[in-house]
């Protein structure tokens, strides 16, 4: 063993695959046995580049290292979610299943590089660097999300309750299942599909929480190796994107133009303020742009470089995206069109694009009609206007697979795209567009014409958008990049410019708090704006003539301004920790609820509800209930525990174990039920500090604000009848 691991040790520029793998596992696990944060995380992204160096090394040997690098990191991350999220759902999440998992990985990567003197190797350099991204995301301080109310928390809690009993679904009280059975959901004030705001009933039954749940799969395997609620995963996969964002502009640009492109857009992504906040507010936003990235990145080599694995690569990334976000439905159907572009190379390039995009998308599309489907309905059927949501993503994802198999099958004349592709460079045709598209892109960034389109501005940054636009000209007009690197881009600008679109006229976009409301741009939209810029940058800074340095000089201004006004925005997102302390405070709280399997009855208001049931159901591990929703509006600032059948079965259920009523905002006074039956005894009473970012209207937040609640709990007793301990 010790003589395999010595030539690891030597100097050298590269590593193979397989044994950097094994000797990042092995750290893993030590790091897991005593969880030093920094140095697990180190380990798990050594990991994620060997094992993605391994099933990319072969389609990315002919690319720039910083490119193979990217692409490697992008498809681990990619193959983790889909893996790990697959692991949830077995209902055997653990330290045995994460280690399984990561082996299999390991030796489809090893598989994939090869073996012998031809097998890919690592560069030690990029080994380093991705070690340090790993140390140092995780030694950022995360946001402690560890509360219900807002997805970030839903996903933390998630992640910490999937570690802590391998599953991701809470099975039913077996009391209130009763209760539910004998008076019915209404009469006992609670809803029978949904226990707890953010909580969902699966067609199997049981509650799952809020949301898809590929994000706190990969929450949970990080924290597995480095302990803690594993947001760093959030953070490293925010460094991922910028890192793909900057390689996409220099493949994109292409020759000459590619460093300083590179240079450009990675910076504008890095100083975007909603990729900052979303990089430590742990959402699905950031690893989604890291998955539809890759895929059109993978996408872009397989066209332009007529590489066949790319093209799995490519059709796994874009199946995997319905596992992530349900808003990423949409973007799927890209595969269509990378399906047509990759047409004319033969029959074999499209049906290895179908191979890879078969099982993720019939997986995801599968759960999607299943264990999400409550949340699937309620996220895109409620936009669309009533449509049922499943439907739709089965319909999407038989549609999409469909069409990708039909473009294999049609026969193709090998010389009908070579026509197209001379119609459409005809010089009419690109300067026409150019010109649209300019003039489209100078408007969003003047004169936006919709609501969501100004919050766009806002992130994408008026400066901004105006070399994006720019960028987008020169590659139209032939100033960057080559015929077939424009047409192998297609896809990614596709599905930016459909992503930008649903999300523009989307009502859920317009709401007060535009942090939140930003990350609706992020996965696609944003990045692709960052990348058309650096190319703008980039042809600037190589303009021919005299002319080159008022050119370079008005060019960079714009740079620098918009990464000015970028992190300006961000201030906030930089200079505060939203919800710190709040684990603390919310395990004070679970503190005061004692006795053998106690049952937790969540007060009137939207704090006790959606934000301390959730923490205390998940992170806490309590049978928790919502009751007194207020059926009529006089009640809705107090609990109705005098409903003669809801005190009925109170009395029955406390008389055989506890139940402890938990207030946020009111007290004991603010109780009304029959005391005569069911006394209600003050335990304690705990202040609730939250410090969140500033929702505000109108822009960008500019503070914090410190939230205090009175957290009261109570212990409901029957009047007459023996106390369960």
């Amino acid at each position: 063993m010790v003589r395999r691991l010595l030539p690891l040790l030597a100097p050298g520029p590269s590593w193979p695959v397989a044994r950097t793998a094994l000797v990042a596992l092995v750290a893993c696990a030590l790091a897991a046995l005593q969880p030093v944060r920094p140095l697990g995380a180190a380990a798990v992204a050594v990991l994620l580049l060997a094992v993605g160096r391994g099933l990319t090394g072969r389609w990315t040997a002919g690319l720039p290292r910083p490119a193979g690098t990217a692409l490697a990191l992008g498809t681990a991350l990619a193959a983790a979610a889909l893996a790990f999220q697959a692991l949830a759902d077995t209902r055997r999440f653990g330290v045995v299943g994460v280690v399984v998992v990561a082996l299999v990985l390991v030796a489809a990567a090893t598989w994939a590089g090869g073996r012998g003197a031809g097998a890919v190797r690592v560069s030690r350099r990029a080994l380093l660097a991705v070690a340090l991204a790993g140390a140092v995301a995780a030694t950022l301080p995360a946001y402690a999300f560890d509360l219900g109310g807002r997805d970030a928390g839903f996903y933390v809690l998630a992640g910490e309750h999937l570690r802590a009993t391998g599953t991701l679904q809470l099975e039913p009280d077996p009391d209130v299942a009763a209760g539910m059975a004998r008076f019915g959901g209404d009469e006992l004030g609670f809803d029978r599909d949904k226990v707890l705001p953010g909580f969902f009933l699966a067609r199997s039954g049981a509650t799952v929480p809020h949301g898809y749940h590929a994000t706190p799969a990969l929450l949970a395997a990080g924290a597995t190796v480095t302990g803690g609620g594993g947001q760093w995963v959030i953070t490293f996969a925010g460094i991922v994107l910028a890192l793909l964002v900057a390689v996409a502009a220099a493949l994109l640009a292409g020759g000459r133009l590619a460093r300083v492109a590179a240079v450009a857009a990675g910076t504008l992504v890095a100083t975007d303020a909603a990729l900052l906040y979303f990089s430590r507010y742990p959402m699905t936003e950031v690893p989604s742009g890291v998955v539809l990235l890759t895929a059109g990145l993978a996408g872009w080599v397989a066209i332009a470089r007529r590489a066949h694995a790319a093209t799995v690569t490519a059709g796994a990334a874009l199946g995997t995206l319905g596992l992530l976000r349900p808003d990423a439905w949409p973007l799927v159907a890209v595969a269509v069109l990378v399906a047509a572009l990759l047409r004319h190379r033969g029959r074999r390039a499209v049906l290895l694009l179908a191979a890879g995009l078969a099982l993720p998308l019939a997986y995801a599309a599968a759960r999607a009609s299943t264990i999400t489907r409550a949340y699937t309905d309620e996220s895109v059927g409620h936009v669309l206007g009533g449509v049922s949501g499943h439907a739709l993503v089965a319909v999407i994802a038989a549609a999409t697979l469909g069409l990708v198999l039909l473009v294999a099958a049609v026969p193709w004349p090998g010389a009908w795209p070579a026509r197209v592709v001379r119609a459409a460079s005809a010089r009419r045709l690109p300067v026409a567009l150019a010109a649209l598209v300019g003039l489209a892109g100078l408007v969003v960034a003047v004169a936006p014409p919709a609501e969501g389109l100004e919050i766009f501005r806002t992130y994408a940054t008026a400066p901004g958008l105006v070399l994006a636009a720019l960028g987008a000209v020169a590659l139209l007009l032939g100033r960057a990049g080559t015929p077939d690197g424009r047409w192998a881009a297609l896809p990614l600008l596709l599905a930016a410019a459909l992503a930008l679109g649903l999300v523009a006229g989307d009502p859920q976009v317009l709401q007060p708090d535009q942090y939140w409301t930003a990350r609706r741009f992020l996965p696609a939209a944003l990045p692709v704006a960052a990348v058309l810029a650096g190319i703008a940058v980039a042809v600037a800074w190589h303009w021919p003539g005299d002319r080159r340095r008022p050119v370079v000089a008005a060019t960079l201004l714009l740079a620098l301004a918009a990464g000015a006004v970028g992190l300006r925005n961000a201030w906030p997102a930089l200079s505060t920790t939203e919800f710190h302390g709040v684990p603390a405070q919310v395990e004070a709280v679970d503190a005061q609820i004692t006795g053998s399997d106690p049952l937790v009855i969540m007060g009137p208001s939207e704090r006790a509800w959606s934000a301390l049931g959730p923490a205390l159901a998940l992170r806490q591990e309590r049978h928790v209930l919502m009751i007194g929703a207020g059926r009529m509006a006089f009640q809705r600032d107090r609990a109705p525990l005098d409903d003669p059948a809801l005190v009925r079965w109170l009395v029955d259920v406390a008389s055989r174990r506890p139940v402890f009523l938990v207030l946020a905002g009111y007290g004991v006074v603010d109780v009304r039920t029959d005391f005569r039956r069911l006394a209600a005894l003050l335990v304690g009473a705990t202040p609730l500090r939250i410090r969140e970012i500033e929702h505000r209207i109108g822009g960008p937040p500019r503070r914090s604000e410190l939230h205090l609640t009175a957290v009261t709990v109570l212990r409901l007793q029957p009047v007459g009848r023996p106390v369960a301990p």
